[in-house]
């Protein structure tokens, strides 16, 4: 891996090395902001060489903070990039959020403002060809109802995510609701000024896909301690592409989102951690986007 590193003009001794296994890739945190990727495999590979693609597409065309590529290697399995700086440390900004609602309106708009730009600059024309038009998540329908049973016992609950699949299965995407997608919005994505908590920029782009723009919002009523989130979004969202999203398609994605982390549970002990939240955290998260969708009807 070093030998690699100095074909970027970068020296760093092993003992320094930074590394995290990451879908088919190994990440490698660098001095001066920046990291390399490196492909482990052939999947890997495909997703490195996915996401460079935009991200140079949001250089080229976007205003916003994403971490630029700086060198890739003629083989294309690495390359290093710029971070985004700032803090990233979901869990101080949700706990500085619930604080401070002026903080969330404000939030909410700084993400619009990214994803006025992704979703009306970058054209299917950009893209086509090359970018994935299916999600990595969440999961599948059949998936879902395959391992929800193995890791609850509730029959009301299972009933009610059934009833919400169904919905799910049958939605039609129109044509005009296809652009670029983030897929996993979230403070785990977003960097921030440490002292004044304002969105510096974005990144992690490898779930991107060509998709439905309600997607790129799902994760935003996360909490019924911030969901006004959601609509200080759309506030700025909206009236900038003359285009009205649907608000129950938005917490429809949230729980389906809901339900797969509830199945990825499986094998998990009860009180485990998985994915940052316990058993007891992930049947709350069902129950509270359940009973949102049931108020909405």
């Amino acid at each position: 891996m070093c030998d690699y590193l100095r074909q970027a003009d970068l020296v760093i001794e092993p003992d320094e090395l930074q590394l995290e296994a990451r879908e088919c890739r190994w990440a490698v945190h660098l001095p001066e902001n920046r990291m390399s990727w490196f492909a482990m495999t052939e999947e890997g590979h495909r997703r490195l060489c996915t996401e460079r693609k935009v991200l140079r597409l949001l250089e080229a065309k976007c205003s916003f903070a994403a971490p630029r590529v700086v060198y890739e290697s003629h083989s294309g399995l690495f390359d290093v990039r710029t971070k985004v700086p700032g803090l990233v440390h979901p869990q101080a900004i949700f706990n500085r959020l619930r604080q401070d609602l002026k903080l969330v309106a404000q939030t909410g708009a700084a993400i619009a403002q990214i994803l006025v730009e992704q979703h009306a600059k970058i054209t299917a024309q950009d893209v086509a060809g090359w970018l994935p038009e299916t999600l990595e998540w969440p999961l599948s329908s059949v998936q879902i109802r395959q391992q929800v049973p193995q890791v609850v016992d509730d029959s009301a609950l299972i009933h009610q995510i059934e009833r919400l699949l169904n919905q799910y299965d049958a939605l039609l995407v129109p044509s005009n609701d296809r652009v670029l997608i983030h897929t996993d919005i979230g403070f785990h994505n977003l960097a921030f000024n440490p002292q004044t908590f304002e969105v510096l920029g974005i990144f992690d782009y490898d779930g991107v896909a060509w998709g439905d723009r309600h997607h790129d919002f799902r994760y935003l009523p996360f909490a019924k301690d911030v969901s006004a989130m959601l609509g200080a979004a759309l506030t700025v969202y909206e009236p900038a592409l003359n285009r009205r999203l649907s608000r129950r398609r938005i917490y429809l994605y949230n729980a389906v989102c809901a339900f797969s982390y509830l199945a990825y549970r499986m094998g998990t002990a009860p009180e485990e951690n998985s994915c940052g939240r316990t058993l007891v955290q992930d049947m709350d998260w069902c129950r509270w986007v359940i009973a949102t969708l049931e108020a909405m009807d």
